[in-house]
């Protein structure tokens, strides 16, 4: 058979097993094969895609560079409150202030005194924001103490807990809004300060160094941040963006110097005991989800681990919240039955559109800037994909806010699939930043709008070139 004919045969042949590929004549794939192994190129946007959804359990939070505190009760995946748990530091040079009440030798030394002497005003936990995800509201903060350490090195997720003491030692009404204003402050109670200062007196009297610091890190193992707002209505509340990495960040014990040569209190000092400090291990932010209230409430697993259905549309959180699936049912079988008729194929490119639903994600709800398509090892988790490791613009994942569509490109996972070299198990979405972010998103499903195809379905478009397998002839 010369050339011509056996080009003519493997088209009628690919006609037949895929009615739905198409010949693509604008050479797509001349830069990926040699001249003379290009036989032709052909596309099909027809794979067959099955989508769903899964409740996440947990994303990692501590190691970040900022942290989520406040809640949100969104209209369409329900509420979530994000709060901190954060270690407190002694500063550098707090040995210079006498808790114990003792005068020095210095005539202009500044000490914070103590309950008696009244030198005492107050002490204010101040926490740096500098973004936010939904509509800013009144929010009730409160302040408690962990009764155990943040350890260093260690992983902790969205879903860990640290015990703590009842009481709070702080609360405060505020309707932060970092267009006007950029901290929230939540005052410590007066029993409280009385209590660690007594505490540091006692110390000292036991016959401690006055000026020994790290006691008090022993106090005040760690804070727990949180909100309370049981009437927030749908649409009302947000979720902040805390920078603990600010110098800003911490506890102020507001104080007066009084010195044995003056009668009269002095003008007002205050210190600042770090909370969270330049270490990103020493805090991390925890999550509660209620789904109770959302859009896909109907179709909630008995199981945090279940699969959601999420055939006409498909939900996605930040925050370790729902996330979501896409399968390739029977790809490797049809891929590789396809590959027994013609010859090898080598995936030129294959894309992956994803088109949001803006009618679910109005202002200020807007959808995050970049998903991820993670891989599943053979645990269930999501692992990264050989094509993120490539240069991210190639990957794509970027929000088109003019198009409304998210595109990625994972043809080395494709490829290594059709070839057996990996397992399809199918893909996570998730958003990038989940753990420092409240983004949401709507997009649809693979099976949106089944009777009549719209333009706006999940789907992956395949580039491809059938290479075929040369026999030497014999003479």
């Amino acid at each position: 058979m010369n050339r011509g004919k056996w080009l003519l045969a493997v088209g009628f042949g690919l006609v037949a097993i895929l009615n739905s590929c198409k010949e693509d004549t604008g050479g797509v794939g001349a830069n990926v094969l040699p001249a003379s192994d290009i036989i032709s190129a052909y596309s099909t946007d027809t794979t067959t895609l099955l989508t769903s959804m899964y409740l996440k359990d947990s994303v990692p939070t501590n190691g970040t560079s900022s942290s989520m505190l406040g809640s949100i009760s969104d209209p369409v995946f329900g509420s979530a409150k994000a709060s901190i748990y954060a270690m407190v530091y002694s500063p550098p040079g707090s040995s210079t202030i006498a808790w114990n009440g003792q005068y020095t030798s210095s005539l202009y030394s500044n000490y914070i005194l103590n309950t008696d002497t009244g030198a005492v005003d107050s002490a204010v936990l101040l926490l740096p924001i500098f973004a936010y995800y939904g509509n800013p509201s009144q929010q009730t903060f409160l302040v408690y103490q962990t009764d155990s350490t943040i350890a260093t090195g260690k992983a902790y997720y969205s879903d860990t807990t640290i015990h703590t003491l009842p009481t709070p030692i702080g609360i405060a009404q505020e309707t932060p809004n970092p267009n006007n204003s950029d901290t929230i402050r939540i005052k410590l109670s007066t029993t409280w300060l009385r209590q660690i200062l007594n505490a540091m007196n006692n110390h000292t009297a036991l016959g401690a160094n006055s000026y020994y610091y790290p006691y008090f890190d022993s106090l005040v193992r760690g804070l727990y941040i949180t909100v309370s707002n049981p009437l927030q209505l749908p649409g009302q509340g947000a979720i902040y963006y805390v920078n603990l990495n600010s110098s800003f960040s911490g506890i102020y014990f507001y104080y007066h110097s009084i010195e044995r040569a003056f009668t009269v209190a002095q003008p007002e000092y205050y210190i600042v005991f770090p909370v969270g400090t330049t270490n990103p291990d020493s805090y991390f932010t925890h999550v509660d989800k209620n789904y109770a209230t959302s859009a896909f409430a109907s179709e909630h697993p008995s199981k945090k681990y279940d699969s959601i259905a999420g055939n006409n549309m498909v939900y996605v959180q930040s925050m370790g919240g729902v996330a979501g699936r896409i399968n390739f049912p029977n790809f490797y079988k049809n891929w590789s039955s396809l590959e027994s008729k013609v010859g090898p194929i080598i995936v030129n490119k294959a894309e992956v559109d994803l088109t949001v639903n803006t009618q679910d994600c109005p202002n200020p709800y807007t959808p995050p800037s970049s998903l991820y398509l993670y891989g599943t090892n053979k645990y269930g988790n999501p692992v990264e994909l050989a094509d993120q490791s490539a240069i991210m613009d190639y990957y794509g994942g970027t929000y088109n806010a003019f198009n409304y569509t998210y595109t990625f490109n994972i043809t080395e996972y494709i490829q290594s699939v059709i070839q057996n070299k990996d397992t399809d198990r199918g893909l996570f979405i998730i958003p990038a930043n989940s753990a420092t972010t409240a983004n949401r998103v709507v997009l649809y499903g693979a099976q949106h709008g089944a009777a009549t195809p719209p333009a706006n379905r999940m789907k992956m478009i395949m580039y491809y070139t059938p290479v075929p397998t040369h026999k030497a002839s014999k003479h």
